[in-house]
């Protein structure tokens, strides 16, 4: 099975110049963990997870407001990103997943351009959905 198959297509993202008020709104209104950063081609520049958001505050109001109104995205970012082709098969998404420790996937096509992400959600889904198909056909031919 490749990625196309069990990623969410066109997934919300930022620009780079974005303010990390505008990331935080983001992750708590679409209720998303992980944000790729784009530069104006669609290109993965980094990712800014829930995680990242929540070590940003610290206990006084008004250096979270300053903070989250004038830094941009870029600035807090993940850089080193590694992201898949939505032509790869899942094994691979599987392979750098536990290799790496990572819980998302940002995933490209051949020239590079963001087109979906995948999450250890959508492996574990589409794994579970495969198990349960493959028992249904067994119980069809031993009832």
């Amino acid at each position: 099975m490749k990625v196309e198959a069990i990623m969410t297509k066109s997934p919300i993202s930022v620009n780079e110049s974005a303010t990390l008020l505008e990331v935080k709104t983001i992750i708590e209104q679409m209720n998303v963990h992980h944000v790729p950063v784009t530069d104006d081609k669609g290109m993965i520049l980094g990712m800014i997870s829930k995680s990242d958001i929540l070590m940003l505050f610290d206990w006084n109001p008004e250096s979270n407001n300053a903070k989250f109104n004038t830094s941009n995205a870029f600035d807090f970012c993940t850089k080193k990103v590694f992201v898949i082709r939505e032509d790869a098969y899942i094994l691979e998404c599987y392979s750098l997943f536990k290799s790496n420790a990572i819980r998302s996937l940002p995933v490209i096509d051949k020239e590079g351009t963001l087109t979906g992400i995948v999450t250890t959600m959508d492996l574990l889904h589409a794994a579970f959905d495969e198990l349960l198909h493959d028992y249904e056909l067994v119980n069809q031919f031993n009832p």
